[in-house]
């Protein structure tokens, strides 16, 4: 951890932040549009808006490809390691390729279509390993994927003091994805 530097940002290779919608779309989000389109800008080094917007991988596409009548994605999610052993099994596509997709859109993707694909992912223990694993991660361009359980006292702010959680989960009432993109001291 001594080699890593005291901070990292992948922050100039995000795509530009937009609104998630409703529905239970948050690990498409952090997973296809934040973690795998950062990851793809910051390999290409690519920082400019309007093409990082062009290149964002669609949020939504993950539960359109999976070819399933009973998986409504808008109500019912997808956990994070499904929809990464999804994305290396099938892939995304680029958020504004046809088709566009919304939480109603009926669609079946030809088998061989210009998918791109995850070439594997692994699932970090780090209240094992320490935050030294998850800082590597970041310092490869490697962009980290959680969930966080939502709760009323997170929700209402009475879990935080000063922007520091200081009360445990009670009464869990859903869960969010989200993509970690850097640290710092």
């Amino acid at each position: 951890e001594s080699d890593l530097p005291g901070s990292i940002t992948l922050a100039q290779f995000c795509p530009p932040s937009i609104n998630q919608g409703y529905g239970y779309t948050s690990v498409g989000w952090a997973v296809s549009y934040f973690a795998m389109s950062t990851q793809m800008n910051a390999i290409l080094g690519n920082i400019d808006l309007d093409l990082k917007s062009v290149l964002a991988f669609d949020p939504l596409a993950l539960s359109y490809y999976k070819n399933s009548t009973t998986d409504d994605w808008c109500m019912q999610g997808m956990s994070i390691p499904d929809a990464l052993d999804f994305m290396m099994k099938r892939g995304t596509k680029f958020m504004f390729a046809d088709p566009i997709l919304t939480c109603s859109s009926e669609f079946e993707r030809p088998q061989g279509s210009d998918l791109r694909k995850i070439s594997s992912w692994k699932k970090i223990d780090f209240v094992k390993k320490g935050s030294s694993v998850l800082k590597e991660a970041l310092y490869f361009k490697k962009p980290i994927i959680i969930g966080f359980p939502i709760w009323q006292g997170l929700l209402d702010q009475s879990s935080i003091k000063n922007g520091i959680l200081v009360s445990a989960p009670k009464e869990i009432i859903s869960h969010q994805a989200m993509c970690i993109i850097g640290y710092s001291q």
